[in-house]
């Protein structure tokens, strides 16, 4: 900026400064600017009363995002630092949050520990963190509304569900495209070549199809996998930077409107419902049972095998731990599908699911036949197994 710019310039903002805060906040002398009061800067105050400890003013003191809306043109340093500062500032918030909610749930102050919980959902919007406390703050209130949004959380998650067509329209997305290139760390004028291998197999193929074409496709694998051999699936190496590699994706991902016809929407459409129709059944029993239930749908995750071990865990808690049938106290069946819940997201083999089935007096997950696989040994490589002695 040019010197008389930039003077025109700082007495604009003087003048603004001293519209804003008084006549007498900036006294000048020379060339010298100077700070005639004591300016209290409440970062510094937050950041001393978590160094003190004192949780509870510190969560009192933060009231929003470090610097909200301010933007310095041509400052990238401190731009950067403001980033950092204001994500640090608010995980601080965030831990210090935590930490005072659940004492003064202890202490049965639930109108001040929900009150600090929705501030720290606000603060942070887009991390579970932030949503799981509410959520449990609510339960602990006794808002029945924690129902509502935990079944809404998982339902969505669950409706939309990866296949081959939402994989490919993700693949497609311009802000995938552009973390790719910031990843490689590559310049504007560079051309970033992407290749992405697919591999899909009859599943991911029959979930496409109708109902009848799609079970026996699944029929025809499943006796292709008993006879010993690999599961079918089709490797593709597919260059997204090229014309025909983004039309074969634009393509698949244009088949959304037959996945509403195919057999996987069906399905995961039934088991939503059946899901659906727990919680329900929980809610008007007793509310925390449905509460539970709904928390379930936390089991349903990844894709693949991790999906469907998913479902199936899903449907076994369901089937003997949310029924009169399995204990008539419906608080101890709430209590016995969260022992299994949490138990199911601790170990994906699932022994320590089957454990806590047993210990409520459910029977473990029945077992799945697996296809053993034999593979022909080439003739130079070594033998494995047990040596017998000589």
């Amino acid at each position: 900026m040019e010197p008389d710019k930039a003077r025109h310039a700082l007495r604009q903002t003087i003048w603004y400064l001293r519209q804003l805060l008084g006549q007498s906040i900036i006294t000048t002398q020379a060339d010298t600017l100077t700070l005639a009061t004591w300016i209290r800067v409440d970062r510094d105050a937050f950041l001393a009363a978590i160094e003190s400890g004192d949780l509870t003013a510190a969560t009192t003191i933060y009231r929003g995002t470090f610097l909200d809306g301010f933007a310095a043109p041509g400052g990238v340093e401190f731009e950067h630092w403001a980033d950092l500062e204001r994500e640090r500032l608010r995980q601080t918030f965030l831990r210090a949050a935590e930490s005072v909610i659940r004492g003064w749930l202890n202490e049965g102050q639930v109108r001040e520990a929900l009150e600090l919980a929705r501030r720290a959902q606000i603060a942070a919007p887009e991390q579970e963190r932030a949503w799981r406390l509410l959520f449990e703050t609510m339960v602990q209130s006794g808002d029945r509304l924690a129902l509502t949004l935990e079944a809404a959380r998982w339902l969505v998650l669950w409706m939309a569900f990866d296949d081959v067509v939402r994989v490919a329209a993700l693949k497609l997305r311009a802000s995938r495209a552009a973390r790719v290139k910031r990843e490689v760390a590559a310049r504007e004028d560079e051309i970033v070549k992407v290749f992405d291998h697919f591999k899909p197999g009859a599943p991911e193929i029959a979930g496409l199809l109708p109902a009848g074409a799609a079970r026996r496709l699944l029929a025809w694998d499943e006796a292709h996998r008993a006879r010993g051999r690999d599961p079918w699936a089709l490797p593709m190496k597919i260059g997204t930077h090229t014309v025909l590699g983004a039309l074969a994706l634009r393509f698949v991902a244009g088949l959304k409107g037959q996945r509403r016809r195919g057999s996987r929407f069906a399905l995961e459409q039934s088991l939503i419902e059946r899901w659906l129709a727990a919680v329900v059944y929980g809610a008007r029993e007793h509310w925390p049972l449905g509460h539970e239930i709904a928390q379930c749908g936390r089991l349903i995750k990844g894709y693949g095998s991790t999906n469907e071990r998913g479902k199936l865990n899903l449907l076994h808690v369901i089937d003997h731990l949310a029924t009169p049938a399995a204990m008539p106290d419906p608080a101890a069946r709430a209590r016995a599908i969260a022992a299994a819940r949490v138990a199911a997201q601790a170990d994906d083999a699932g022994r320590g699911l089957d454990q806590a089935l047993l210990a409520h007096g459910a029977p473990p997950r029945p077992l799945r036949a697996q296809p053993i696989r034999w593979y022909r040994r080439r003739p130079d490589m070594p033998a494995t197994g047990v040596t017998r002695p000589s």
